[in-house]
């Protein structure tokens, strides 16, 4: 019984990150914004910490959503794991507001 409770609680998990998901894709582009502007997503996942508990699922998360944001048309850039340091993550970000143009909407998750 225990075991059929864990993989329900499982497949709950899932399903509340995939709607999750929609919800912040759909949010981003639901902002008010020209027909020309465009979205700009840069997404950082870490399940590997150095310092604290291992996480399940960050990493996950942030390449569905980069996925989404990318199948969608977003110019997206994806950070994960040790590529998440403080340089490359500026470097990322500033190389997104680089080309971003005025009314573009940015996402940063």
């Amino acid at each position: 019984m225990a075991q059929a409770n864990e993989r329900s609680g499982l497949a709950l998990a899932w399903v509340l990150q995939r709607v999750a998901v929609a919800i912040v894709v759909a949010m981003a582009l639901a902002l008010p914004r020209s027909a020309s502007a465009d979205v700009v997503a840069v997404i950082a996942g870490i399940d590997d910490y150095e310092h604290v508990s291992k996480l399940g699922g960050a990493v996950f998360d942030a390449e569905d959503l980069a996925a989404s944001f990318t199948w969608l048309g977003a110019r997206t850039a994806l950070l994960l794991e040790r590529d998440v340091t403080r340089d490359d993550l500026l470097a990322t970000l500033d190389d997104a507001l680089a080309t971003a143009a005025s009314g573009d909407v940015m996402v940063f998750s």
